[in-house]
């Protein structure tokens, strides 16, 4: 049977590989981005990296990383979680064309700012919303298994409005001890995706 990883493109693997790589790595949030050139390549990446900085979401590492050569105004990024309010700033002040963004944050999800003032609207930034209901269903499982494993309740009741099929998923892959069992066997994000993507009731 064909990977499910498979059927995505490439920027969203690598940013989803970026996601686990700090949800493994550095139990940090799953939280991946990668930015793509006018011509569709992936020219820079980031991960979040919470436990060393507060600053150091996936989307500003991102940017930060992005070849001073490159033309930012033909630039999208793509990201595993909707751009937070630093994030949303950070891509407007990089001149980016465009962003995408896997599963909705209903608790800091700041893509509206985008649009929210002349200045803002300077340099029209497309937003694309979740279009993968099996890519969302995992991002936001995920997500959700962090905040409980973590201890960071609040706007939980959020999460679980947003997607409840996807909020049970994480709650039980907290209940079964997931993160440290794929932390042991070094678990790819391919081999994660797969097994969350296929988890009864996710897809």
């Amino acid at each position: 049977m064909a990977s499910r990883w498979s059927q995505l493109n490439e920027p969203w693997r690598i940013a989803l590989e970026q996601a686990i790589a700090a949800y493994l790595g550095r139990n940090s949030a799953p939280i991946g981005a990668a930015i793509i050139d006018g011509q569709g390549e992936v020219v820079s990446r980031g991960a979040n990296d919470f436990a060393s900085s507060r600053l150091a979401h996936a989307e500003l590492n991102a940017l930060v990383a992005l070849p001073s050569n490159t033309d930012r105004a033909a630039c999208e990024i793509y990201s595993t979680l909707e751009p937070c309010p630093m994030c949303a700033g950070a891509i407007r002040m990089s001149q980016l064309r465009g962003v995408h963004f896997a599963a909705h944050d209903p608790s800091a999800g700041s893509t509206d700012l985008l649009s929210a003032n002349e200045f803002m609207r300077e340099f029209p930034c497309a937003v694309h919303r979740p279009q993968d209901p099996d890519l969302e269903a995992v991002i936001v499982s995920l997500v959700l298994e962090f905040r409980l494993r973590t201890g960071h309740m609040r706007w939980l009741d959020h999460w679980r409005a947003y997607h409840p099929i996807a909020a049970n998923c994480g709650l039980r892959l907290f209940e079964s001890s997931a993160h440290p069992s794929w932390v042991a066997r070094s678990a790819t994000a391919e081999s994660i995706y797969d097994q969350v993507v296929s988890m009864p009731g996710t897809a």
